[in-house]
């Protein structure tokens, strides 16, 4: 990376993250917005609201960017937002202590979270529970405001699955949502919204499975949602580029190559892979346009150069990303300078994909590979089978085949379940179940053996994770990391299923 890229990576950082996270910038800070789930959240009248995504896709910054509209009223509200898991010491796994900092911001527990509490408004109200919670906020807002429509509460919780074990959390939201729904059946209102931010786990749709199941109003006033980075954001990111910083940003979105690659970093989802390298795209055009001669400040030499620049260079996507990472993006798994090259990143990453699986038991399982589109992890001792296929269509012949293929390499009996991970683009026949004879020696004992199905589709995102864990270093490996044990979480879920 060159002198000129360094600077202006560096400058275009500073405008996102340190703003974001002060609670009174001097500055608005700089981040594409996720404008549909907020206008979802401000202007359908339930109360409650479930976001889920996988680590980095940008849970954090839209809890954020929503505060900080709320701060500069440009939204019909207040709104408390909270990194619940930089509290948990503080309030333990008592949830009443949780109402405390959320509502009496004179009380102990709010002083000694305020670090990681972010509010537009502050209340002292003592309540027991979230609907006694919610009347006192209610009647005070009205007393105070006279005739006025009372300001609305949007309380924002980022991940609350890290403070209280997943019962307590799914308890503890289905009581809250439930109150949420009773006091809007007894007052025609909807005084405070809540907004939790969750890790997109299977996990999350029992919580929505319990709701309906616990109460149907409750279930039909609670809106779940999968926040998902589109190219709209990352064009939003660019245009606030252009009206705060210069109108050379938008000279980019004219370039055919540039377009390609935002599509690429769509599919990437993950924010803390796609924005750092669209701000270094920005920069390497940037650069070349100038010969890598940046003059005095930087943000005013950014200004004044779109009077002497009519167009920008292209940056295409190879510049940027691997080769292979972008054949993922775009259906194309197995892109790369030569097959073989492709087919170890793939077998590297299962491998690595197997270890999380086994979850450190220490056993010594060897991963097979079926060709060159299949990989097979026996785990015998569960009575599992993980089957990670790359193929883009699976029929019912392809599952005889291979497991076929199975049964001739390894000795298994009775019923065996077996989760099938497959690209999301994939075209796949869904089957609950295959039985195959097993060899005639054995027949008199046995019919066949009986394989259940369980299926995960992984989207281009997680496939980017494995194969990360592989070996392709241009993704931060601490989000692929995270992706891949949020997947394992779902692989685990689909076992005891």
């Amino acid at each position: 990376m060159s002198m000129c890229e360094s600077i202006i990576l560096h400058y275009l950082d500073k405008l996102t993250d340190e703003p974001l996270y002060e609670k009174a910038p001097n500055m608005r800070p700089i981040v594409g917005e996720f404008k549909d789930y907020m206008d979802l959240v401000i202007n359908i009248k339930k109360a409650n609201f479930v976001f889920e995504a996988h680590t980095g896709v940008g849970k954090t910054t839209f809890g954020l960017s929503l505060y900080h509209k709320a701060r500069l009223n440009e939204i019909p509200y207040d709104v408390i937002f909270i990194r619940t898991s930089y509290i948990r010491e503080i309030i333990g796994r008592d949830v009443k202590k949780l109402l405390k900092i959320i509502f009496d911001h004179s009380s102990e527990e709010f002083e000694n979270g305020s670090r990681y509490i972010y509010t537009t408004t502050n209340l002292n109200i003592e309540c027991n529970s979230l609907y006694e919670c919610i009347d006192r906020y209610y009647s005070s807002r009205r007393s105070g405001e006279a005739l006025e429509r009372p300001r609305e509460l949007i309380i924002i919780l980022d991940e609350l699955e890290q403070v209280y074990e997943w019962d307590i959390t799914t308890e503890t939201l289905i009581n809250w949502f439930s109150e949420t729904r009773k006091y809007y059946d007894e007052n025609g209102v909807v005084p405070i919204k809540l907004l939790i931010l969750l890790p997109k786990v299977l996990k999350v749709r029992e919580l929505k499975q319990n709701i309906e199941r616990f109460n149907r109003m409750t279930y039909v006033f609670t809106e779940f949602r999968e926040l998902k980075i589109d190219e709209n954001i990352l064009r939003d990111y660019l245009y606030k580029l252009r009206d705060n910083v210069s109108p050379i940003f938008a000279k980019l979105l004219q370039d055919d190559g540039f377009k390609r690659l935002l599509k690429v970093l769509t599919a990437l989802q993950s924010g803390r892979w796609i924005f750092p390298l669209l701000r270094k795209a920005m920069a390497k055009s940037i650069c070349k346009a100038v010969n890598g001669q940046i003059q005095g400040d930087v943000g005013q030499f950014l200004k004044t150069i779109t009077t002497s620049i009519t167009s920008l260079p292209t940056v295409s996507a190879e510049e940027i990303l691997d080769k292979f990472v972008i054949g993922l993006t775009e259906g194309m798994l197995f892109r790369a300078d030569y097959r073989s090259h492709a087919i170890e990143r793939w077998t590297a990453g299962f491998a690595k994909l197997s270890e999380k699986i086994l979850g450190g038991r220490g056993e010594r399982i060897q991963p097979i590979r079926i060709g060159y589109q299949d990989y097979i992890l026996p785990d015998i001792s569960r009575n599992v089978i993980i089957w990670f296929s790359l193929r883009k269509s699976i029929a019912r012949d392809v599952m005889q085949e291979i497991i076929g293929n199975i049964l001739r390499r390894i000795r298994v009996t009775g019923r065996i379940k077996t989760i099938l991970l497959y690209p999301a683009f994939s075209s796949i026949v869904i089957e609950r179940s295959l039985t195959l004879p097993i060899s005639e020696g054995e027949r008199r004992q046995q019919r066949g053996i009986t394989f259940e199905f369980k299926y995960r589709a992984l989207s281009p995102e997680e496939l980017a994770a494995i194969v990360s864990l592989g070996g392709v270093i241009s993704l931060d490996i601490a989000i692929a990391e995270k992706v891949v044990e949020e997947i394992v979480d779902d692989i685990n879920a689909l076992m005891t299923s």
